[in-house]
């Protein structure tokens, strides 16, 4: 059964799986990092409706979603290497931290420990 693509931040917030980088190996952070940007690029498609009245908003989920394709595309290729990919995938986390800390400050203060 397919779960359900979170609609709100909350509900992101709930289905970021969170990692250990010292003991996880290669092939599950790969999967892992492409599974949580799946759900935040699932998620800002159904926001984005609700977002155009306020402009940053708008502004960072464009943001985010250009480096959430940018940054799929790169855990898909085996050729960048697993230390390349935490830094960028830090970059982005960094971004969605932004807009929760926008959206929903008590949220946004907990995403980093969620998501990394």
């Amino acid at each position: 059964m397919k779960k359900k693509a979170p609609q709100t931040l909350d509900q992101l917030f709930a289905v970021y799986v969170p990692g250990d980088r010292r003991t996880e190996t290669e092939a599950a952070a790969r999967i892992r990092i492409r599974g949580n940007i799946q759900s935040t690029r699932q998620c800002l498609e159904s926001l984005k409706k609700d977002s155009l009245r306020n402009t940053n908003s708008y502004l960072i989920m464009a943001g985010i979603r250009r480096e959430s394709l940018t940054l799929e595309k790169r855990c898909a290729n085996k050729r960048h290497r697993l230390a390349s990919l935490y830094a960028q995938y830090d970059t982005f986390i960094g971004s969605v931290t932004i807009l929760f800390l926008l959206e929903n400050p008590e949220l946004g203060r907990k995403v980093p420990a969620a998501a990394l």
